[in-house]
Formats: C-alpha cells, sequence, structure tokens
C-alpha cells in the first residue's frame, strides 16, 4: 500500500458504531500547522513511511510529527468538538496528500478525522464541508509503530531568544552558507560564544558573514555547534509562520547538546541533528588594524550595486569601487553589454 493515493468520493454519514478514533479540528490551524511539516518530508523517499506525517489525536487536540531522520518537527492543532466526543488514535498518512486536501477548505471549515484501524484496510477518512457541498477523503494509513521514534536530546545548555532576534541573525549570514557536498562542515550556520556574546558565522570560501547577539541568560556553556541549513530554512520558516508581525513578542526555547539541538517556537516543536564536523577558523581571514573605513547606507549602497548590474554578464559579475572624500563611485566594464 502507498501513502500517496488520494482518493474522493461522496460524502458518506457517520457510522453508527463508535470508530476505532475521532477527532475534529478546524480547516484553518489544521493546515497552519501542516504547512512546514510537508515541507520538511522529501517528495521521493525509499523508505514510505518518511512520506507521512504522524497524527495523535488527544483530548485537547492533534498532534502531528514529520521527520527525515536528520529533523523531527512536530505542531499542535487544538479540538473544536467537545472532549467526550474524541476517540484517540494514531496513525501515519501522507502529509503532502493531507496538507493538500486540508488547505483545499474554507479556514471556519470543521474537519472530522475518522481512524479505521482494519488491518488490511487501514485508513484515515476526512470529512467536511465546502461551498458546493460535503467532502470526504480517504487516506491510506500505515501503523504508528513504523514511525521513527523521536530522539532526546541531552542539553548542556538551555535558554530562549527572541524571535526577532533570532530570525535576522540567521537572515544576515544565512547567503553565505556553502552548497559543496565535499566540504560538509561549511553547509550550515556555525553557533558559538565568545566575549559575551552568541555569534553566527558562514562562509562558503569566497564570502563571509559574521552576526553578534547578546549572550542569553544560560547560553555561556554552549558548545560550539553546526546547524544545517535545511533546519534553519525550516526554522526561520516556522518563526515567520508562528510570530507573524509580532516577532518581538515571541521567545525562542533552545536546548542545545552534543549531537543535536532542540527549538521550541511557539506551539511547534524541532529536533535538528547537528552536522558533525570542525569549523575552521574563520577569524583568520579577517583583516585587522585597519585604518580605512568608510560608513555607508546599506540601501544606498545596494541600490548602487543593483544599478550597476544591470550590465553584468555570466563572465564580469565584479564591480569597481573607488573611495574618495564623502564619495564612493561604483561602476563595472562588460565588453559585451557596455
Amino acid at each position: 500500500m502507498t501513502t500517496d493515493v488520494l482518493e474522493r468520493a461522496p460524502a458518506k454519514a457517520k457510522p453508527a458504531s463508535k470508530p476505532a478514533g475521532f477527532i475534529t479540528v478546524e480547516a484553518g490551524p489544521l493546515a497552519k500547522a501542516l504547512k512546514q511539516l510537508a515541507a520538511l518530508v522529501e517528495r521521493k523517499n525509499t523508505l514510505p513511511i518518511l512520506s507521512t506525517v504522524l497524527i495523535e489525536a488527544h483530548k485537547d487536540g492533534v498532534l502531528l510529527t514529520a521527520t527525515d531522520l536528520d529533523i523531527w518537527a512536530s505542531d499542535r492543532a487544538p479540538a473544536s468538538c467537545h472532549a467526550s466526543e474524541i476517540v484517540k488514535f494514531s496513525a501515519c498518512v501522507s502529509a503532502k496528500k493531507l496538507f493538500e486536501a486540508v488547505d483545499a477548505l474554507p479556514a471556519g471549515a470543521n474537519v472530522t478525522l475518522t481512524y479505521d484501524a482494519k488491518a488490511a484496510t487501514a485508513r484515515l477518512h476526512i470529512d467536511s464541508e465546502a461551498a458546493f457541498g460535503p467532502v470526504h477523503y480517504r487516506l491510506p494509513a500505515l501503523p504508528r509503530d513504523d514511525f521513527p521514534a523521536l530522539p532526546t536530546v541531552k542539553p548542556d545548555a538551555e535558554f530562549e531568544m527572541s524571535a526577532f532576534v533570532l530570525g535576522a541573525a540567521m537572515d544576515a549570514v544565512r547567503h553565505a552558507i556553502s552548497s559543496e557536498e565535499t566540504r560538509y562542515y561549511l553547509n550550515g550556520i556555525f553557533w558559538h560564544v565568545k566575549d559575551d556574546a552568541l555569534i553566527l558565522a558562514a562562509t562558503d570560501g569566497h564570502r563571509l558573514a559574521r552576526h553578534r547577539c547578546p549572550l542569553p541568560d544560560g547560553a555561556g556553556g554552549m558548545a560550539d555547534m553546526i546547524i544545517h541549513t535545511k533546519s534553519i530554512k525550516l526554522l526561520a520558516a516556522v518563526i515567520d509562520q508562528q510570530a507573524g508581525k509580532e516577532a518581538d513578542e515571541l521567545d525562542v526555547q533552545i536546548a542545545a547538546g552534543a549531537t543535536r539541538v532542540g527549538f521550541t517556537v511557539g506551539t511547534c516543536e524541532m529536533t535538528c541533528k547537528l552536522i558533525d564536523g570542525t569549523y575552521p577558523d574563520y577569524t583568520r581571514v579577517i583583516p585587522t588594524g585597519n585604518d580605512k573605513y568608510a560608513d555607508l547606507k546599506p540601501a544606498h549602497l545596494a541600490g548602487a550595486v543593483k544599478q550597476v548590474m544591470l550590465l553584468s554578464s555570466e563572465k564580469t559579475r565584479a564591480v569597481k569601487c573607488a573611495f574618495e572624500a564623502g564619495r564612493l563611485t561604483v561602476s563595472m566594464m562588460s565588453p559585451e553589454n557596455g
């Protein structure tokens, strides 16, 4: 049985007998919880279970978990039915198909998840209402026991940061992350503590970005760690989703261990495997003793570079910067374009 089959059929009446599993949630919160989890799941997996999301129905709502064996992420959606109506269950269904089915429904629509636990025909039934009438889906379900167990993080340091501060720090350096597989230890952001500051750094061997953050309480004992770019992208997306316009009011709880790091952002929890390697001493390539410097407004510099890059070609992408008193001239010459 595959997990990427989505069947659509006319809505059926609720069975009279008590189902093996039953819960009702709103489509909006359920789709929001599923969005980043579905993005985590790889489109092609040798193990069918890794293309699924684990659904666990509890008395207060649904816990959803997905993994690619390097990252475990979970989020919650509250129940919209009375606790007495909920029949607890656990099932694994296609993450992509479940998200697509729920995301197509109106945000305020109630979605009823009914689990049929028969060994030969295990399925998750999804019932809801749309403008054109009732909708019913049947998704093949895999056993919960086949889903990989969540690893534990033994933290050396536990601390929290403002989601706004952490998001800004990652955005400031992530563009310099290397994608070269041979130097895998550069495929992420290097986190370390130095001079009473939490420093995030990234380099691809050609460019280097470093950002300093005030040292959070409890982060002093954090060991150096390299967090993979996929984990960084997912964490940034989760912060954007959970915080929205109120990132400065949301905190991120961080538990840093020797091989894994855990993040809690609102209702979402992540456990990420760290890159096993030694990050190079990037400070050796940073010039010291500079006696010449210029203060520029970032927007002005970006605008000037954008203008001259209009004449760039694949062969000539370098720009020339000429400094003089009170002025920076940015120029480019392209034999093909001018």
